[in-house]
């Protein structure tokens, strides 16, 4: 009697786990199906962003796009700076003036399949969730030690620069990890236009992102 059940219960165990397996396989599938980033040819979606004179020199190199859900641009400037904008709709009535950077123990680049890795040489490392959550806030989370030595906002702008590695922007599903190449001088430039979320994120070498956007967002 008691071997049966034993069984029975293996048995069940068995079915239980090829379910989970199957589940976790068959999720991963629909999020890349309706959710991935597809290679895309950059049309100048995004050169409001930036200033008149940044435009004459900006490259935009890759463009990665999502359907509606956003999208992710490689760009490169004249100066030796290398950077990444990320464009959202996952956030909506996001206030700057409560948005503050939390320091977390650790943030690591996900291993799971229901984000994509973006990697391009001598850029900072994207993650993007493919299937986030909606939100009405945003939680910016670095890993422990980071250090800011610039901060500036206002209605439309959150700017950041410091110190630091590895950085997500979500909740508690997380949206987008970063990582960038080095430690020291790096920036994110948080702008909220058109109904979305703009985060531009590079290592400050000889230029800044403040002198690279449209000044009319200072």
């Amino acid at each position: 009697m008691k071997k049966k059940i034993l069984l029975s219960l293996l048995f069940t165990i068995i079915i239980g786990l090829i379910g989970w397996i199957i589940y976790i396989l068959l999720a991963s599938n629909i999020s890349t199906y309706f959710y991935g980033y597809e290679p895309n040819i950059y049309t100048r979606e995004i050169d409001f962003l930036f200033s008149k004179p940044t435009l004459k020199t900006l490259k935009v190199k890759n463009t990665y796009k999502s359907g509606l859900l956003g999208s992710v641009y490689f760009y490169k400037d004249d100066s030796l700076s290398n950077g990444v904008i990320i464009e959202t709709t996952n956030f909506k009535d996001i206030y700057f003036s409560i948005t503050e950077p939390i320091g977390i123990n650790k943030i690591d680049l996900s291993d799971y399949k229901t984000y994509t890795t973006f990697v391009e040489s001598n850029y900072p490392i994207i993650q993007a969730a493919l299937n986030p959550r909606k939100s009405d806030y945003l939680v910016i989370s670095m890993e422990k030690p980071f250090e800011l030595i610039n901060k500036i906002r206002n209605r439309q702008l959150l700017y950041l620069k410091g110190n630091y590695r590895f950085v997500s922007f979500g909740n508690s599903q997380n949206c987008f990890i970063v990582s960038f190449p080095g430690k020291q001088d790096n920036e994110i430039l948080v702008i909220k236009q058109k109904g979305k979320l703009y985060f531009l994120v590079q290592s400050s070498i000889d230029e800044s992102l403040l002198d690279l956007i449209n000044p009319e967002y200072l």
